[in-house]
């Protein structure tokens, strides 16, 4: 990867230090102008680019369905981008603009590289950038619908955090490693927030651990309380009067949050069921977790037999 020749460092500095989201809007300039000429095993004049084509692989479910037409003719070439034209042209026969939205840059991007030399290939795909800005392109409904409803709730606030907790000490290699996988866990945390997906940790038969992502779905309270839908009246009626109290009071609760669907501070089982946390009802009874814990056992102790 290049040296920090394009101020990465200094701009991840700043925007921890000042909060200049400059390195924020360029990121996102290169998710937007052309993101299907980024390609793995391609090197790039910018750090930038690395993770604005980090960003926009996590997300291509998203950008596939966009679809781009544009046509750039030489009126719209910024500062040297027709130079650019007529030296790719005269030296390997390719004219940038024969196709549609840069298609030939897209098709012919290593030998392209490889010609211009990674100097002019870094002005090449400035002045790319500096076109669509002008066109602009950030705007295109194509793109924007593609991700609007993404961007905003997302990903500017995965990137504010992997932006942010990145040392600036480290190497331009190392910063944007980070920032990558930074990136990647927030956006998932954010995502699953969003959509009320939960993430459960277990093992595998062979002891290595495992991401399980579960949908939760309504849960019944008797379930929620004891795993089970079914309870016996009887055996609720068989239960000491403070007991019966207790186990009233639980109710409230869980139906309560229930209803609210605040439901963030209870389990979630592999089947999507709801579950309590001992140490959640206890807070909200005022009582030790470990009181809580004893008292709801032997109250289900005495259910489950009841109903067996």
């Amino acid at each position: 990867m290049l040296k920090d020749n394009d101020k990465f460092r200094e701009q991840v500095a700043r925007f921890q230090s000042d909060g200049d989201r400059s390195i924020i809007e360029i990121i996102r300039d290169y998710m937007r102008i052309k993101f299907h000429m980024l390609k793995r095993g391609i090197e790039y004049p910018e750090h930038a680019m690395y993770i604005a084509l980090f960003i926009n692989v996590l997300i291509g479910g998203k950008l596939r369905t966009a679809k781009y037409s544009r046509t750039i003719s030489d009126k719209f070439d910024p500062d040297d981008l027709s130079y650019f034209r007529r030296g790719i042209r005269q030296g390997l026969g390719i004219d940038i603009y024969d196709k549609p939205d840069f298609g030939n840059v897209d098709e012919n991007l290593a030998e392209i590289r490889d010609y211009l030399g990674p100097v002019a290939f870094a002005g090449l795909l400035s002045a790319i950038r500096r076109c669509y800005i002008r066109e602009g392109f950030a705007a295109d409904p194509a793109y924007e619908e593609a991700v609007s409803d993404i961007e905003l709730s997302l990903i500017v606030p995965a990137l504010e955090y992997a932006l942010s907790c990145v040392d600036v000490t480290k190497s331009e290699r190392e910063i944007v490693s980070y920032v990558n996988r930074a990136f990647r866990s927030e956006y998932i945390r954010l995502q699953m927030e969003q959509n009320g997906t939960r993430r459960l940790g277990r093992r595998d038969s062979e002891g290595k651990f495992k991401a399980v992502y579960v949908q939760p779905q309504e849960t019944k309270t008797w379930r929620i309380i004891f795993g089970t839908d079914v309870v016996d009246v009887d055996a609720i009626i068989a239960l000491r009067a403070s007991q019966r109290s207790f186990l009233e009071r639980v109710r409230e609760i869980v139906e309560g949050d229930s209803d609210k669907d605040n439901m963030s501070e209870y389990k979630v089982t592999e089947g999507g069921n709801y579950r309590i946390k001992n140490r959640y009802i206890a807070d909200k009874l005022g009582i030790e977790e470990s009181v809580f814990s004893r008292t709801i056992s032997r109250i289900a102790a005495k259910i489950r037999k009841k109903t067996a």
